[in-house]
């Protein structure tokens, strides 16, 4: 697994990291910011849950693809957080893998709320 690069600085969306992803389709940028509002709190819930099931597996697969997903949208605190979690599986630390997740949780949140500032402006 490649670690991915830090996030830089404290931005909880940096619409710049997404558009490099997307070659500068805004179009597209604002189809693939509604589809992660959509769908990743339920992931994130599913997240949760599979931690208390000590589903090692369906944890690893929600943490990959939330940090796919926090990536596309260049959500990298999001992403770093999802990146530990594969982490702490890897070492089944399901402790540190339940806590990771409030983590998580918490910048899931504040990339939810800066999405809907950014659609509210």
């Amino acid at each position: 697994m490649m670690e991915p690069e830090p996030a830089s600085n404290g931005n909880t969306v940096n619409k710049g990291e997404s558009l490099k992803w997307l070659e500068g389709d805004e179009k597209m940028l604002k189809r693939i910011r509604e589809i992660f509002a959509k769908n990743v709190p339920g992931q994130i819930e599913k997240l949760k849950n599979a931690v208390k099931e000590n589903d090692i597996a369906l944890v690893e697969r929600l943490a990959h693809s939330i940090k796919g997903s926090a990536s596309m949208i260049g959500a990298l605190l999001l992403r770093d957080e999802a990146y530990k979690i594969e982490l702490s599986i890897k070492d089944k630390d399901m402790n540190k893998t339940g806590l990771l997740c409030e983590g998580l949780e918490i910048e899931g949140e504040k990339v939810l709320k800066a999405l809907r500032e950014t659609n509210e402006s």
